[in-house]
């Protein structure tokens, strides 16, 4: 392991206790693009290890690209920090830094400019204790350079949002569900621990223990729908907490309907979905985790394999009770997701994880925590 250039001011020679927001700053440099994939060999970089306080990690995996902020067992109440990338290129050196207020709950980061959790993302005040000096901070074979700064996370602007309508890809419509009737859901099926009901034309769903932290369930529409369509339907986050997905293009092995019986038995878990003989795309479009808040990101993967195929923006705005449009395209391989006429979404299944799903049914998926209301579901054929 080769000794990284280490800069520091004064301060954090000494060893530096966060009395206002405090910057860990990183340049690391891959000699090669990491990217995900079926053909992707896992591997493991360790980019600096605070003694004490926290291991700053670097992984390759087939599902995605992921960099991790993990404590040490004695820091308590912040949790960790974590993002994730279909790759990272080969382009120079790659600038990581993470932002520290302990008092605050400021608890954030950002590679190359971009955020990891929204600006305003607050998590428990916890106690760290003062940082390690410079001089022992170890770092790996990836990493050139390493400082503690004071002073606030600095970002790059985000984009304004693109504007996508999809309407006038609206062709025949072959499926519309209003939940305005008691039969309005015969046939659903439901997988996991929820509980659904109809009112006021609305399906509402939320698991049968919201204090149960693993209380994750799956509502299938029982239609199958064809390669081509557009999907639409109206959804309201009741919770601040949760998270929504879309399954689509959903078909089990052999040429089978999801809901065949001759598939393995699910019940909510994730991995029946993303790692058994279930053959799938999905959108998490809403996530804010008690674990994980203030997540900046969409993402579309796709199973078996659990493989991140695109980040897209988040949104939805936490704690946000209106109703929001969802519009969800799939055209041959080409995804498109647009959400109140902004595109969050626009990705094309170029092969390179298997051959393009075709066919299959949507299923809503909500984690824990979430309470979630729709209405107006509608299917089109293409124009």
């Amino acid at each position: 392991m080769k000794k990284a250039v280490l800069v520091a001011g004064a301060i954090a020679a000494a060893g530096l206790l966060p009395a206002e927001e405090t910057r860990c700053e990183l340049e690391f440099a891959l000699p090669e693009p990491w990217r995900n994939g079926p053909g992707a060999v896992a591997e493991k970089v360790l980019l600096a290890e605070l003694p004490g306080i926290a291991a700053i990690t670097l992984s390759r995996l087939p599902s995605h690209i992921r960099i991790d902020w993990r404590w040490d067992r004695g820091i308590a109440g912040a949790g960790n920090l974590s993002a994730i990338y279909p790759a990272i290129p080969e382009n120079g050196s790659h600038r990581l830094v993470f932002a520290l207020d302990p008092a605050a709950g400021i608890f954030n980061g950002t590679l190359d400019g971009v955020r990891f959790r929204r600006e305003t993302t607050r998590v428990t005040p916890w106690n760290m204790g003062p940082l390690p000096p410079v001089s022992a901070v170890k770092t790996g074979r990836l990493t050139t350079a390493v400082k503690f700064r004071t002073g606030r996370l600095t970002a790059n602007p985000e984009p304004p949002p693109e504007r996508l309508d999809l309407s006038d890809r609206r062709g025949r419509l072959i499926y519309h569900n209003g939940f305005d009737s008691p039969e309005a859901c015969s046939g659903w099926r439901m997988e996991g621990p929820g509980r659904v009901e109809l009112r006021n034309r609305e399906l509402r769903m939320q698991p049968q223990d919201l204090k149960d932290p693993h209380a994750h369930f799956v509502y299938w529409c029982p239609e199958n729908f064809p390669s081509d369509f557009l999907a639409e339907w109206t959804m309201i986050p009741e919770s601040r907490y949760g998270l929504a997905i879309v399954f689509f293009a959903a078909r089990g092995v052999g040429d089978r309907s999801v809901l065949a019986p001759e598939l393995k038995p699910r019940h909510g878990v994730f991995s029946q979905y993303t790692q058994s003989d279930v053959a799938t795309y999905h959108i998490s479009y809403y996530a804010n985790t008690p674990d994980d808040p203030g997540r900046m990101t969409t993402n579309l993967r796709k199973n078996p394999g659990f493989y991140l195929l695109s980040n897209g923006p988040a949104p939805l705005p936490y704690g946000d009770n209106r109703p929001h449009r969802i519009q969800l395209l799939k055209e041959q391989n080409r995804i498109i997701m647009t959400v109140d006429g902004q595109k969050i979404i626009d990705c094309t299944d170029d092969g390179g994880y298997g051959e393009p799903w075709r066919d299959g049914a949507i299923g809503f998926r909500q984690m824990a925590h979430s309470v979630m209301r729709y209405s107006d579901f509608c299917v089109f054929e293409l124009k």
